[in-house]
């Protein structure tokens, strides 16, 4: 059984090497902040994964997140967008992250369709899955078939935590974890507030051109909810369930989590 005692023992064994992955990665606007990368890829090292299935590409950053931990393990990964953006931005994903991990396979179409024929296709693999669109509902809904398969050992959830109208994944009994529990921001908050160099530093996009992950932090930690737009994790097996505190802003700048000195640059 997954205990929170041996996630947080997990989310320590997989700390210095998930930041030695990331460290170095350019921030994509509208992607996956680095603090939630960190129990993803932890829940991946425990359960063994071989499959990590995505649905929601974007720009790129959860995908090139979990695949640059990941590089020299045997994980293959799948990444479905229906290109809601348009305006190529997911084939701009594509482009910069095809080269550089050869077990990445992009697919185009619609993750209600596509997730469960992948994992059907694969019931002899250890399967996660991260949902970054569609939202709620529909998320709950693709969800729910994933975990009819054994095989799938667990599930995440972008944009789930509290804020209006989140926390979501309540919806389902297996809700195990969300980031934006208090203890879990006090101990690795910080992993936002490495300094990473961001896309439209160097590129102009044609839908967000002026979004960078300080700006984001900003937003988010001078609300009521600084962990917003965080990420929910649900357990396809036995688990410890626990009541949880959650951080609660805004947070002033003076406050903000510290890089712990071995990981500052």
């Amino acid at each position: 059984m997954l205990t929170r005692k041996i996630f947080e023992e997990q989310l320590e064994k997989t700390l210095d090497s998930y930041h030695d992955a990331t460290k170095d990665l350019i921030y994509q606007a509208k992607g996956l902040r680095f603090c939630q990368g960190l129990p993803l890829c932890a829940l991946i090292d425990y359960y063994d994964i071989d499959l990590m299935i995505e649905s929601g590409v974007c720009r790129g950053m959860s995908t090139e997140i979990i695949c640059s931990y990941t590089k020299d393990k045997p994980v293959h990964h799948v990444a479905i967008d229906i290109d809601h953006y348009g305006k190529g931005v997911f084939q701009s994903a594509i482009d910069r992250l095809q080269p550089q991990y050869p077990r990445l396979k992009f697919l185009s179409g619609d993750s209600k369709l596509l997730l469960p024929q992948v994992i059907e296709a694969n019931k002899h693999l250890n399967i996660a899955y991260l949902i970054d669109g569609p939202k709620f509902g529909p998320a709950i809904e693709i969800a729910r078939k994933c975990m009819e398969y054994d095989n799938v050992k667990f599930g995440a959830f972008d944009d789930a935590t509290k804020e209006t109208g989140y926390h979501f994944v309540d919806k389902m009994d297996s809700c195990f974890f969300y980031t934006d529990e208090k203890w879990y921001y006090e101990k690795y908050g910080w992993l936002d507030d490495v300094k990473h160099d961001t896309y439209s530093k160097t590129e102009k996009d044609p839908v967000w051109p002026n979004k960078t992950l300080e700006a984001m932090l900003e937003k988010r930690r001078g609300s009521n909810y600084p962990q917003a737009g965080g990420l929910g994790i649900v357990i396809n097996g036995p688990f410890e369930k626990t009541t949880q505190e959650y951080i609660t802003g805004p947070i002033a700048k003076e406050d903000w989590p510290i890089v712990p000195e071995k990981y500052r640059r």
